[in-house]
């Protein structure tokens, strides 16, 4: 499937906490829909959680109880997400993993289940490629030009995420970074994620060369030195470059 030619969904929520198996609850769900490479249409709910919303919560994201009293609640409107979820090619966010949790667990609570979809994580994108300080929403809006004015702000948050996308996909697709295929991008995506991973570990050796005796300080350079040389070789194949 030619992502250029698909319909995406490209979401956001804003939540009560960061753990739904602890939970945290949606407070509010964005998303825009983008067919071949447009933004077609968006919408926004705030949404009721049925309990107060921490104060550390409404500091980030400005929503009070007072703004989610009298709007609807999860369940109330399931029934106009779930038709816009449905018809997407696949689902595109943000730190997917966290939305993806978190819709999860709201449809656990009102009895249904989130139908299983593919989705994308610019996030993982920018960790691999735009070597920004923390690659943050607002980070990787400031590198790509993508206004972002109300952060933390679900449709806000969902729109700039559609925006970066696009750019990124296609800088992606101009570097031969990114094929434009869905499945493809999929699994290159889960490489990225581990070579991520692995990046991290490896920061994590480099400091730990400093101590042990010095064997094992020797061993743990030697190491470290090979990781990066196989990683570099393992890029440039994969580039071709």
């Amino acid at each position: 499937m030619k992502i250029t030619e698909a319909t995406w969904m490209v979401l956001d929520t804003e939540t009560t906490g960061l753990k739904p198996k602890e939970g945290a609850q949606v407070i509010e769900l964005g998303w825009c829909i983008i067919k071949s490479m447009a933004i077609e249409g968006s919408a926004n709910f705030l949404i009721n959680p049925g309990k107060p919303i921490p104060p550390e919560i409404t500091k980030i994201t400005g929503i009070s109880d007072a703004d989610v009293q009298g709007e609807p609640m999860f369940g109330d409107i399931a029934g106009k997400f779930f038709p816009e979820y449905s018809s997407a090619d696949f689902i595109l966010a943000y730190n997917a993993k966290f939305d993806r949790d978190m819709l999860e667990a709201e449809f656990t609570r009102i009895g249904s289940t989130l139908p299983q979809k593919l989705w994308l994580d610019p996030l993982i994108w920018a960790r691999t490629f735009a070597q920004n300080p923390d690659n943050k929403l607002a980070s990787m809006s400031k590198q790509f030009g993508v206004s972002l004015e109300r952060a933390h702000r679900a449709d806000a948050d969902a729109a700039a995420t559609a925006e970066i996308a696009m750019k990124f996909f296609q800088w992606g697709v101009e570097e031969a970074a990114f094929p434009d295929d869905v499945d493809q991008l999929k699994q290159l995506e889960r490489g990225w994620r581990a070579g991520n991973m692995a990046k991290s570990s490896r920061e994590k050796s480099i400091k730990n060369t400093m101590t042990g005796e010095p064997g094992q300080y020797a061993q743990n350079v030697f190491d470290n030195y090979n990781r990066d040389r196989l990683m570099k070789l393992a890029n440039r194949g994969r580039w071709g470059k």
